[in-house]
């Protein structure tokens, strides 16, 4: 994934690239940096998901994930890794979940102009059961 304005490749998985520039470059995101861990994969995800996965054990309330996807700046393979690494997590805790959006905007899977899917693993990887 190229991050806008910074020149930052980040694949996933992989370590974090460029914290030091992101920091900078978006100095009233700093704070949503700080407890970053120095590597983005499955675990990292894990732990984002830690104070969703809190409430559903505090309430016993199931969840749903309305929206998610990765921006189609991000090379194809790393899409295909963390829609597969986020889908078996939400899998794992029962979490529903609708990819957003599957055409358009830009967590596009489809090729826009003939609307056929980018990649039969990045499908395979969105409808992933467990």
């Amino acid at each position: 994934m190229l991050f806008r304005d910074t020149g930052i490749h980040q694949p996933y998985p992989s370590e974090v690239a460029g914290l030091d520039i992101l920091k900078e470059q978006y100095p009233w995101q700093a704070q949503m940096y700080e407890h970053t861990s120095t590597m983005l994969d499955k675990a990292a995800l894990r732990e984002g998901l830690s104070p969703a996965l809190e409430f559903m054990k505090k309430t016993g309330k199931r969840l749903y994930c309305g929206e998610y996807g990765a921006i189609e700046n991000a090379d194809l393979q790393s899409r295909i890794n963390w829609l597969s690494d986020i889908a078996e997590l939400f899998n794992e805790y029962g979490i529903g979940r609708a990819v957003w959006t599957y055409k358009g905007m830009s967590f596009a899977t489809t090729d826009k102009e003939t609307g056929n899917a980018l990649s039969d693993e990045l499908v395979k990887a969105i409808v992933l059961k467990s």
